[in-house]
């Protein structure tokens, strides 16, 4: 049985395999595929070669890596951050802002339920009277209603 050379430049050959017969390597096309069109000379199928591990010298001890630092992932919801601040006058308490959130679902619904109150819609306002009280309510329509800037 004869062996057949190649006759393909080495870069577009897999490399040596080093680790077993198991390691999935596709095969190399020629560069040049002799037809009436241009073809690319890239192999149909990605290439994929798993990274090696370095080799640690037989005299240099085995350090196990050092612990992973635990990172706290602080998940914050705009909703919840941000509404009790939807007002003219102090924050809003947790209550209300409990109370609130189940009437709107998002800051866009309750900016479009207030400035719906604050062009006089009666049910829009009774909707915010019903989430908090009656005074708030119209705090939160004015703050919507009026241009808000905060000075940095």
């Amino acid at each position: 049985m004869a062996t057949a050379k190649t006759t393909q430049p080495a870069s577009t050959l897999a490399p040596a395999q080093l680790d077993g017969g198991n390691d999935y390597h596709p095969h190399a096309r020629p560069a040049v595929v002799r037809s009436n069109y241009a073809r690319p000379a890239t192999s149909f199928y990605p290439q994929q070669y798993h990274g090696q591990t370095p080799f640690q010298s037989r005299h240099v001890p085995s350090v196990p890596p050092p612990p992973r630092q635990q990172t706290r992932t602080i998940t914050t919801n705009a909703v919840r951050d941000l509404l009790p601040y939807c007002t003219t006058e102090p924050p809003l308490d947790e209550a209300q802002v409990i109370a609130l959130s189940d009437v709107v679902g998002s800051l866009r619904e309750l900016a479009v339920l207030a400035l719906c109150a604050a062009s006089g819609d009666v049910s829009s306002m009774k909707k915010l009277e019903g989430a908090v009280d009656q005074q708030t309510a119209a705090n939160i329509t004015d703050f919507f209603a009026e241009e808000w800037e905060i000075d940095g």
